[in-house]
């Protein structure tokens, strides 16, 4: 969309984000964190889907996308790795992530939908899935939605 710095990119820069506290690999050779997908030869994995989120409202320069974060791989260790993904998020706010790239977004918060991860059950491969959801309020102006 023409003018929209916010719904394709709030994924990149949370993935980034998590990138640089060490929580999952993105943008490198042997990288475990993908937008969108989860490529079946990487067996533990994160993905990180983009979400409509809430109606925004027509003259103010905030959006709230949702996000949902997918860990795949061995029961305890996906589990406690979508946990610690939950704890790194949740309550973010009034920062920018991935600051001084093309994925840089000013977030305004980010919260957890829920208290924690939810399991999906297992994949075709065998391995477990865990869900986490967040509700992103991000600053997206544009010429008609100023600041």
């Amino acid at each position: 969309m023409a003018g929209d710095t916010g719904h394709v990119l709030h994924t990149a820069a949370v993935l980034r984000h998590l990138a640089s506290l060490g929580l999952v690999t993105y943008l490198e050779d042997g990288a475990d964190a993908f937008l969108e997908r989860a490529p079946d030869e990487v067996a533990e994995s994160v993905s990180c889907v983009a979400q409509p989120g809430r109606e925004p409202l027509a003259y103010d320069s905030y959006d709230e996308p949702d996000f949902q974060i997918i860990v795949r791989g061995e029961a305890r260790a996906a589990g406690q790795r979508a946990a610690d993904i939950r704890n790194a998020l949740h309550g973010i706010r009034a920062r920018k992530l991935a600051a001084g790239t093309p994925d840089e977004v000013y977030v305004v918060k980010i919260i957890s939908k829920y208290g924690a991860p939810i399991q999906l059950g297992m994949d075709e491969a065998g391995l477990f899935r865990y869900s986490v959801s967040f509700r992103m309020e991000l600053e997206n102006a544009t010429p008609l939605r100023r600041v």
